[in-house]
């Protein structure tokens, strides 16, 4: 199987892991409000792909974190394709503009690259669906930074990505999926991450209110 079969493949089944919770209950729920962080009971562990906008009129306003796991699949001859396991930390900041975030994120692929991170975005990213709703979606534009980036003295290059989860009930846990792309230089091949995400809250640990 080609490696653009196996990335649409994986595409549609982490889309219908997606929605079939959906199809099972509504997805208009109370998460708190259009970025507020009161997530309540029905999200003890916090809140993935999350963008508080605490207190009102911050303009880098206090962060979400997720932890980020899954395949990272790249299709293309430059260097050469790459289907292997990923982690990722991933940092989410409201702004003082509604639907405009800044995502910033550190990926590993622990089988190339051991222990320092393969890659490194700065994004600022439109999101257009209500935090209020489960389904995610997001349009980004920045930088990326990593092993393999050599535009520029400092090794950053132009991209773009876009992304789209689903915030199921199970543990708090959001499949979802991203594609990106460099936008300039040689190496243009698309990326894709299909992952699970769940949210680091320690200050909503079980029993601490």
């Amino acid at each position: 199987m080609s490696m653009i079969r196996r990335a649409l493949f994986a595409a549609l089944a982490t889309l219908a892991l997606a929605l079939v919770p959906g199809a099972l209950s509504a997805q208009e729920h109370d998460m708190g409000g259009d970025g507020a962080s009161t997530f309540g009971e029905e999200f003890p562990h916090g809140v993935t792909f999350w963008t508080r906008r605490e207190p009102v009129g911050c303009w880098l306003c206090d962060p979400s974190i997720d932890i980020n796991y899954g395949l990272y699949q790249r299709s293309g001859d430059v260097p050469e394709d790459i289907s292997e396991n990923f982690l990722r930390l991933h940092t989410q900041f409201g702004t003082g503009v509604r639907h405009i975030a800044l995502a910033v994120d550190l990926v590993w692929l622990p089988s190339l690259s051991k222990v320092s991170p393969d890659n490194f975005t700065i994004v600022a990213q439109y999101e257009p669906i209500s935090q209020q709703k489960r389904l995610y979606a997001n349009l980004g534009l920045g930088l990326i930074a990593g092993r393999e980036q050599t535009a520029g003295e400092n090794g950053f290059s132009p991209w773009a990505q876009a992304t789209v989860a689903y915030r199921s009930k199970i543990h708090d846990i959001a499949p979802f999926v991203q594609a990106g792309r460099v936008l300039n230089g040689d190496n243009r091949e698309f990326e894709f991450l299909f992952g699970l995400a769940h949210p680091i809250a320690p200050y909503r640990m079980h029993g601490l209110h």
